[in-house]
């Protein structure tokens, strides 16, 4: 069993912008007459919320994804604002 911690493993990539075709865990793969390179693929595991303890529900990489995002949003509003006036 592979581990990474934070992470559940999903399977296999040909690729590893993970572009390339996926092998579900446990699914077979044949490997020809040439070298492969296969790419782990992991899938972040969902958190759960305490009320009280301090504990985030979402991972810090989405919670500041979300972040940047609303940053770009508030940006795009307060320059279509400015375009108006």
């Amino acid at each position: 069993t592979f581990t990474k911690e934070g992470n559940s493993f999903a399977g296999w990539n040909t690729q590893a912008d993970g572009k390339g075709k996926t092998y579900k865990p446990g699914e077979k793969f044949t490997i020809g007459g040439a070298n492969v390179t296969l790419y782990a693929v992991w899938n972040p595991k969902a958190t759960t919320h305490s009320p009280g303890t301090g504990e985030s529900a979402l991972p810090l990489a989405t919670a500041f994804s979300a972040m940047i995002l609303s940053a770009i949003a508030v940006a795009a509003i307060i320059m279509r604002r400015r375009r108006r006036a």
